[in-house]
């Protein structure tokens, strides 16, 4: 290898690593700062990420898509979100097998679940988040054992293998996404990925690693563009649906009960400023979690989540119509009477958002 060559691969390898010498970031203080409700446990959603449906094959879909070619071709799924078209490509990480053949992987469920974590890490430890301010660059420090000791505690129980992999695959894995045929991003989820190598997960679990987080979640710390919401009941969801439906409703439904409407008449009549609809054409297409080719077992799906809703106290009640042509179902509209719990949830982020604004405006 030549000087020159040689130079440039030592200057992309630091492009990817923390600085060695971090004084702390206004910005990551902001994000770490939430307004609680006792012992509450909190995370930031990230909208525009959110939004993106990298999670949507689970592993049986995945089985299905190899069984042609042996290794499948990257994913390709047409969504909108906010009036824009969206193409999202996903390529698959090759990961080595015990065997020693490589097996394609797409992100799915526990991916989702550990960005979850690492973004909680960055929020709650402050130690072990770094970010610099306007430069696109956010780290977050962890051990396998602290992912795994946190995915237990909301009943997520992993193994240190299949930690390990789920890491490989959000670093391997390709995300490209297209705006209005437009290519806006392409990356792996987890930007940059530093680990110990096998025999050491599972001798040294507790070793630090560090991780280069998405730009788009850089972007979001950088421009206050993120929202507090309840991370305890998010992990705790049993589906991926309910947790998109949340985090949905926690970005769009932001009003929340007057002071002088009691508890008592909230929780008898319900509370509905205004009224909260959605489309299942909407949710089908833009969250890509309702891909069965039997209608019936999608609908079923969504009555799933939003009982699981009703019994976290994130909905009151929801009314369903459904728009027929003939006996044929050609589209359901949801509208969403949300909880009194979950109207004091998003009061409590309106009021962290403005002061995040008012800190903002001092810069």
């Amino acid at each position: 290898m030549t000087d020159k060559k040689k130079e440039n691969n030592i200057i992309e390898i630091k492009k990817h690593l923390p600085p060695k010498n971090y004084e702390g970031s206004k910005q990551l203080d902001l994000f770490s700062f939430f307004l609680k409700n006792k012992d509450e446990e909190l995370t930031n959603a990230i909208e525009f990420w959110d939004s993106i449906p990298k999670y949507i094959l689970n592993r049986e879909q995945q089985k299905k898509l190899r069984q042609d070619k042996g290794q499948p071709d990257p994913y390709e799924y047409n969504y909108k979100n906010k009036g824009n078209d969206y193409k999202l490509i996903i390529q698959p990480a090759l990961i080595k097998e015990e065997e020693g053949n490589y097996k394609a992987y797409f992100p799915s469920v526990t991916e989702e679940l550990i960005e979850e974590v690492l973004k909680k890490f960055l929020s709650e430890q402050n130690a072990l988040g770094i970010h610099e301010d306007k430069k696109g660059n956010t780290w977050v420090k962890f051990s396998i054992y602290a992912i795994r000791k946190e995915l237990k505690k909301k009943g997520k129980t992993r193994s240190t293998p299949e930690v390990q992999k789920s890491l490989e695959i959000l670093s391997k894995s390709i995300i490209s996404v297209k705006r209005n045929k437009k290519t806006i991003w392409n990356s792996p989820i987890l930007e940059a990925f530093s680990t110990s190598d096998s025999e050491q997960y599972t001798n040294d679990s507790e070793r630090l690693n560090v991780a280069k987080l998405s730009s788009h979640i850089s972007y979001a710390i950088d421009n206050l563009e993120y929202r507090q919401i309840n991370y305890a009941l998010l992990m705790n969801f049993r589906t991926q649906l309910t947790r998109w439906l949340y985090k949905r409703m926690a970005h769009n439904v932001n009003h929340a009960p007057d002071s002088h409407v009691s508890k008592i008449k909230a929780i008898n009549k319900g509370y509905l400023k205004e009224p909260y609809r959605l489309a299942y054409s909407t949710i089908k297409r833009e969250s890509g979690l309702l891909q069965a080719k039997d209608e019936f077992k999608n609908r079923a799906k969504m009555i799933e989540a939003l009982e699981e809703l009703k019994e976290n106290n994130i909905l009151y009640d929801y009314i369903l119509k459904e728009h027929k042509e003939g006996q044929t179902i050609k589209d359901v509209i949801y509208t969403f009477e949300h909880d009194f719990d979950f109207g004091k949830e998003q009061k409590r982020a309106n009021h962290r958002q403005n002061l995040l604004n008012d800190e903002g405006e001092k810069d």
